[in-house]
């Protein structure tokens, strides 16, 4: 920004002329710069939508159309609860302008990022399934299988041949009562 390089600089979401540490001195840069065009798209007014030409009045996640991934790797449809109550725009809509489909709805380009997902014939019942259910089945990762080999290490490795497996407690999870897996919350043996 500061060597004149942008020309458009779009800034979904967040606020880093608040939120970037201040040694970056991103505020500054943004209010210094000769960025032809900056546009913001969020929820607030804030302090990086001020120093942009434009705000886009953001939808709240509420009220947009989306897809997203569980920890275990699940995708799930998110689909509003609420029409947009100031007519914002989603990121995924605004993304899908500067593609070129300014028409496209949220509902549009998840639903169409799916079907080119889906390998089955039937897409509608796909999809209203997986909107019904909230997530896409067969989409979470599968546990991997791992053969172990028998390695040897240290001078009695030679004699025992196997292999020995300690679990302790995740530091994270103590309850502060012992230190066996006993006093881990969620452990098995509670």
């Amino acid at each position: 920004m500061r060597e004149g390089k942008v020309d458009l600089l779009f800034i979904i979401g967040g606020n880093p002329a608040y939120d970037a540490p201040a040694d970056f001195g991103f505020a500054d840069a943004l209010r210094n710069t000769k960025i032809p065009l900056r546009i913001h798209l969020g929820l607030y007014q804030n302090e990086t939508a001020e120093l942009c030409h434009w705000h886009v009045n953001e939808a709240h996640y509420l009220e947009a159309w989306g897809d997203t991934r569980a920890y275990d790797g699940t995708a799930s449809i998110v689909q509003p609860l609420i029409a947009p109550l100031y007519n914002g725009k989603s990121a995924y809509e605004l993304l899908s302008l500067l593609a070129g489909q300014a028409e496209a709805t949220g509902y549009e380009i998840v639903q169409g990022y799916w079907k080119t997902q889906h390998s089955g014939g039937d897409f509608d019942s796909f999809w209203r399934k997986s909107v019904h259910d909230g997530s896409i089945e067969g989409t979470a990762f599968q546990p991997k299988q791992i053969a172990l080999k028998n390695v040897a290490v240290g001078p009695q490795a030679a004699a025992t041949q196997g292999i020995e497996i300690n679990f302790r407690c995740d530091p994270s999870i103590y309850d502060g009562r012992s230190r066996t897996t006993a006093g881990c919350r969620n452990s098995p043996s509670r």
